[in-house]
């Protein structure tokens, strides 16, 4: 006796065809936002691109906003994951912060107009509150890695014994370059990399080089950028 095959569980399905095309939305998003302004790209447009009815859309968000929000979540986690990757001394570590922070934003422009609209005052406001705590991570994130790296330098003695005093500012001047940075891009290559050069150069200079100890090696206040494969 022949045995029939399992019966498919439609609520799951159903799960997987949702979760489609919700990606499918926010891919189609992505590619009118990676060209164009946030504010001139209408539901209507995604909608139509994506091969669905615009009430369909909101099936899965409750505006655009909420799209860019959730693509604005996608640059910031993907961001997250590569801080927990950063290993190293704590010098070694602060200096990965940094470019690792450059290096995304440089590699994922085409997230420019959502992550600066999504930038604006008071734009989290009116979103889903889980959204808009994701939102706000990664300030918190960013913070909490580069105290880490600051304690571990002033341990390791990599970095000055009052390295720590400098937390508020190092996450202030490095957001602030991040901003300058992805505002403007459509810099030149080599205006860019002397950019972020100066930026690194002027957040390990904050933090010195403990003067018990020699410095690695004499190029690390002047450090070449290798960008993320």
């Amino acid at each position: 006796m022949v045995t029939p095959p399992p019966k498919t569980d439609k609520s799951v399905m159903k799960k997987e065809q949702l979760a489609l095309r919700e990606q499918a939305l926010l891919t189609e998003a992505l590619n009118c936002f990676a060209t164009e302004r946030c504010e001139d790209v209408t539901v209507a447009r995604i909608a139509k691109l994506a091969g669905v009815a615009k009430g369909t859309v909101y099936l899965h968000f409750k505006s655009k906003d909420e799209i860019c929000a959730r693509l604005s979540q996608d640059f910031y986690d993907s961001l997250a994951r590569k801080y927990s990757e950063i290993s190293g001394d704590g010098r070694t570590r602060l200096k990965k912060i940094v470019e690792t922070s450059f290096n995304h934003y440089r590699a994922l422009k085409h997230y420019r107009h959502v992550v600066q609209y999504c930038n604006r005052d008071h734009f989290i406001q009116n979103l889903n509150a889980d959204i808009a705590r994701s939102l706000q991570s990664i300030g918190i994130i960013r913070r909490q890695h580069i105290s880490k790296a600051l304690e571990l330098g002033m341990n390791d003695r990599t970095l000055a014994g009052n390295a720590s005093a400098n937390l508020t500012g190092i996450c202030c001047a490095l957001e602030g370059a991040l901003l300058n940075f992805r505002f403007n891009p459509d810099t030149e290559q080599f205006a860019e990399k002397e950019f972020i050069e100066s930026v690194t150069h002027y957040i390990l200079t904050s933090v010195g080089q403990n003067k018990s100890t020699k410095p690695v090696n004499n190029t690390s206040y002047s450090p070449a950028l290798t960008p993320e494969v």
